[in-house]
């Protein structure tokens, strides 16, 4: 149940907790890096740990700066990004959404790409603002044109549709490609 999902929670945190100050007195800067940005991570989707999240952003930053490893900064950028959008900031979580974004994309890593342009495409539908759905659907249909598995095309489908949604322009088409007609109320859409 949620006890024991909590407690499991608290284990892990405090594991990673303990693991990151084992690597910071062994002098192993990168892994400890590392696992902050997973207590970041941890910490920004559990509500009894959003407390910790401030000193986090700022261990992490230290580290992410001293360290200079790329991957370790877009991860970071991502996790700020994640904050930023739970504390209803959209323009800070786009901006660093656009940045992971291209980031993996220069990275060679298209499904990051993608994943990052769908967190885009949805925290502009949050915000709302003059050309942000219209930037939306434009980028989800340039990321489409990347090679992808099939589940990141139908994730980007996923997202244009809510867009389209909010715009009034969705199509009868997108419910059954979505598999939402088949699948309705049966609890086992899988997309």
């Amino acid at each position: 149940g949620a006890g024991d999902r909590n407690a499991n929670l608290a284990e892990a945190y405090s594991a990673l907790r303990e693991a990151g100050d084992a690597a910071e007195a062994s002098g192993n800067d990168r892994v400890r890096v590392m696992l902050l940005i997973g207590q970041l991570e941890m910490a920004s989707g559990v509500p009894g740990y959003w407390s910790d999240i401030a000193d986090l952003i700022k261990r992490a930053e230290l580290g992410v700066q001293h360290v200079q490893d790329p991957v370790a900064s877009l991860l970071f950028d991502e996790l700020r990004g994640v904050v930023a959008m739970n504390h209803g900031d959209w323009s800070d979580a786009i901006e660093r959404f656009d940045r992971t974004r291209q980031g993996w994309l220069e990275r060679g890593s298209d499904e990051m790409y993608s994943r990052f342009t769908a967190l885009e495409a949805e925290t502009l539908l949050s915000r709302h603002a003059e050309g942000d759905l219209a930037r939306g659907l434009a980028i989800l249909a340039e990321a489409d044109t990347h090679d992808l598995r099939p589940a990141s095309h139908q994730f980007l489908m996923v997202v244009r549709a809510m867009i389209d949604g909010s715009l009034g322009t969705s199509t009868a088409l997108e419910s059954p490609v979505l598999g939402a007609v088949e699948t309705a109320g049966k609890g086992d859409c899988a997309l």
